[in-house]
């Protein structure tokens, strides 16, 4: 989708829609269709999404003019279609405005929308006014190589006229070599989880649910056997365990009965 694509044409036999023989040509532009695919790491413009429910545009004021999402509020989203790059950590720098703060979280799922991962919801301040606007970073979190839809959504009323990815440590994945085990799996009460990371590595490790719901977080040192995690205020239903430490990601399905 990067490409660019050019044709020629020097036959005799290719006529328009018209009836009318086309006339040869050299190195034409191909229009590209498809739905826009954003490479991350990089910028986004918001209003370059694929799919929207309760978003207007509207002019900006800002640097470089366009266009800027607006009129936005709390159960809104914006999808776009996204290509990470790089298997990483990556923060956020977001372009905003607004009178009261800025609530909202990035949530992603695969092409056919299964979730993967989350960032952190955020919070952000007010500027003074719907067209002063600031850009302000803020950490995501890990993001493996490979294709996404990346959903927005919207927790309160305020512009966005961008945001950029900006790509912090980088690191290879093993996901068959260094697997995170949970058990029992599926389960009632008790839950642990177990992998092949070294002593002493700093683990964060996030519950969700399949809608994106954060339920658990909950920061441990490892020190080669077993921990605990405390889920006992997590419904019955199929949740995503995910352990993040300084240089991995890995995500395993749980499946909680009471």
């Amino acid at each position: 989708f990067l490409d660019e694509i050019k044709i020629s044409y020097a036959g005799t036999t290719l006529q328009a829609k018209d009836g009318t023989n086309v006339q040869s040509f050299s190195q034409e532009l191909v229009e590209n269709t498809l739905p826009t695919v954003h490479v991350i790491p990089g910028k986004i413009e918001a209003e370059a999404f694929t799919t929207m429910d309760g978003i207007a545009l509207e002019n900006t004021t800002d640097i470089g003019g366009g266009q800027n999402i607006g009129y936005l509020g709390a159960g809104d989203y914006l999808i776009y279609d996204v290509k990470v790059l790089n298997s990483a950590t990556y923060s956020v720098d977001y372009r905003h405005a607004s009178l009261s703060g800025v609530n909202m979280q990035f949530i992603f799922t695969d092409t056919l929308g299964n979730y993967v991962t989350s960032f952190p919801s955020i919070s952000l301040g007010a500027t003074g006014g719907w067209q002063t606007w600031q850009t302000t970073n803020q950490p995501g979190g890990i993001l493996s190589q490979g294709d996404y839809k990346l959903r927005l959504d919207v927790g309160s009323e305020f512009n966005l006229n961008w945001f950029e990815f900006i790509q912090g440590i980088g690191f290879t994945e093993q996901p068959n070599s260094r697997p995170i085990m949970l058990f029992p799996n599926p389960t009632s009460n008790a839950l642990f989880i177990d992998g092949a990371w070294a002593s002493g590595t700093a683990l964060d490790i996030f519950i969700y649910d399949t809608t994106g719901k954060l339920w658990l977080r909950e920061k441990h040192t490892y020190n080669g056997s077993k921990i605990q995690l405390g889920i006992h205020a997590l419904p019955n239903g199929t949740f995503h365990v995910t352990a993040v430490s300084p240089s991995s990601r890995f995500t395993e399905q749980l499946i909680i009965t009471r």
